[in-house]
């Protein structure tokens, strides 16, 4: 039987987080209000258009140091550089200072984040783990990036739950998704003089490095066309940086990508759901829909021939180019029979015990209100009013959390 315990909404990291909240709160700036959480307190709901921060409650001060004012006053300049640059306008940042609906919560957490940082659901709220104890450079870059997932998760679900789709079309949205989150980060660093570079790196071609080739890139360009402005030659290297995520075989696609497929599609069963055909069957306007929206915060315009249609082709023929990975490759994945094993274990099941995996009314609302957006002619899955199967299968789950409840006292 599949293993239920998969995370509700992580993104990139398999992290299970568990942290009780909050006990005070100060003003910082005059846009941003950071709520300082201590472990041992009870959990309240954040408070409107706010971005508040914790520190995860680990005694090791050298791997979880304590925030000191320093260190809260650059995370703090960070979150207010990017949502006050006009040319960041459609980033999600600045939504989430100023739109009361929208909330945003920071962990500082060292000793379980390896990355940079990871968007997930903490406590039930949306926010970011990450590192305390880092410079400008890092949080700009870091923020600048983690907050694209929070956002793709507010608008369109949690997207590891869309198993709904065909898993190719789950595969390119995971990748699309990082792409651009990518690509934003390192317009970021190579726009914002703040941050340290490093003038002297050339050949891009030649470097081992992913995160040394668009500095290197950008110097090679603008000796390449000195006619060209600084904002000219940045916008040129994102875009091919853009490409050669989409095209090259990384770590993101070569490891993140198929244990992300193989984590979702061997857990839910969604894919199942007869009600969720409407969905699947638009999962191409979905992805062209998530497409336009990334795009659109970009603080630079894409070459003509840089479209959706041209990578989901590319991703074509590059998931046959990425066979060699043997069995856990993207390939592998792609082709993998969850369908076919997920409808075994369900028929060797008696049917008081069959479970499916339903998103939950918060998504299925998501994304109606995406399709109706694509055609105003869609109709509405509501399965929490139409699948008996949901309706009774909730049923059996509330009495049982009923017995275990009556059992515990």
């Amino acid at each position: 039987m599949a293993d239920r315990s998969f995370p509700s909404a992580i993104r990139h990291q398999m992290t299970m987080v568990n942290y009780r909240d909050i006990t005070m709160s100060k003003s910082i700036s005059k846009n941003l209000r950071l709520v300082l959480l201590l472990a041992g307190s009870l959990l309240v709901r954040p408070l409107p258009a706010e971005i508040s921060y914790s520190v995860a409650p680990y005694s090791d001060p050298q791997k979880n140091p304590a925030l000191t004012a320093e260190d809260i006053r650059i995370f703090s300049q960070a979150i207010n550089r990017l949502a006050n640059d006009r040319r960041l306008a459609n980033h999600p940042i600045r939504r989430y200072l100023n739109d009361p609906n929208l909330n945003a919560h920071i962990t500082f957490n060292n000793p379980t984040v390896t990355e940079l940082g990871v968007a997930a659901i903490i406590s039930g709220n949306t926010g970011i783990l990450t590192h305390s104890g880092r410079d400008l450079a890092f949080y700009l870059t870091m923020f600048g990036h983690e907050f694209i997932h929070i956002d793709m998760l507010e608008k369109y679900g949690h997207l590891e739950q869309h198993v709904f789709l065909p898993i190719e079309d789950f595969a390119f949205q995971d990748l699309m998704e990082e792409v651009f989150a990518n690509v934003l980060d390192q317009w970021i660093y190579l726009s914002y003089p703040e941050i340290p570079r490093k003038p002297d790196l050339r050949n891009w071609q030649r470097q081992n490095k992913i995160d040394d080739t668009p500095e290197a890139m950008y110097n090679d360009f603008k000796e390449l066309y000195p006619n060209l402005s600084n904002e000219q030659i940045i916008s040129q290297v994102c875009g091919e940086m853009l490409n050669l995520f989409f095209i090259r075989s990384t770590r993101y696609t070569s490891s993140v990508i198929p244990s992300n497929v193989h984590m979702s599609y061997r857990v839910y069963n969604s894919f199942l759901i007869p009600e969720y055909a409407a969905y699947r069957e638009r999962g191409d306007a979905l992805l062209r829909h998530q497409w336009n929206y990334l795009a659109s915060m970009l603080p630079f315009s894409l070459p003509e021939n840089y479209t959706y249609d041209y990578f989901r082709g590319r991703f074509k023929d590059d998931l046959t180019r990425w066979h060699n990975g043997g069995p856990h490759s993207l390939y592998a994945r792609v082709n993998f029979p969850y369908e076919e094993n997920a409808r075994a274990e369900l028929a060797a099941q008696k049917p008081e015990e069959r479970r499916y995996d339903y998103l939950s009314r918060e998504d299925e609302a998501r994304l109606n209100r995406i399709f109706q957006e694509i055609d105003p002619s869609f109709k509405p899955v509501n399965t929490a009013r139409t699948s008996l199967q949901r309706i009774l299968q909730e049923v059996r789950q509330e009495e049982e959390a009923k017995k275990q409840a009556a059992a515990q006292r």
